[in-house]
């Protein structure tokens, strides 16, 4: 499949992805983490916390005061903003997706001593 980069893109088409992105995710992914393993509602409320958090920078991005910077700067901030997200991407994989996260292993505690 070819994307095009995200500096070809309108600002809202990046923000309309994203958007549906957070949704597709609380869909097809809330109902299972949320009964996954006991730490299912935790995992659950840091994904909802995260989207939050990604909505409010998309809101920003398309906000009145944003879309009336100078173009240079508007493109800067754009980026950084969207690096936020990225990181808090990768952060939703390794805390919340990781297989290392999801094992299914018993722990098992160090008796030797007893």
């Amino acid at each position: 499949m070819n994307f095009l980069p995200l500096d070809a893109l309108p600002p809202w088409a990046v923000n309309l992805s994203l958007a549906a992105h957070l949704a597709a995710d609380e869909v097809l992914l809330g109902p299972v983490l949320e009964r996954i393993d006991a730490w299912g509602p935790e995992r659950l409320a840091l994904l909802r916390k995260d989207h939050a958090h990604q909505r409010g920078v998309l809101a920003e991005l398309s906000s009145e005061r944003a879309c009336n910077l100078p173009s240079e700067r508007y493109g800067r901030r754009t980026l950084q903003m969207l690096e936020e997200i990225l990181t808090d991407l990768d952060g939703e994989d390794r805390d919340l997706l990781d297989v290392k996260v999801l094992r299914d292993d018993i722990i098992q505690l160090d008796a030797s001593d007893c």
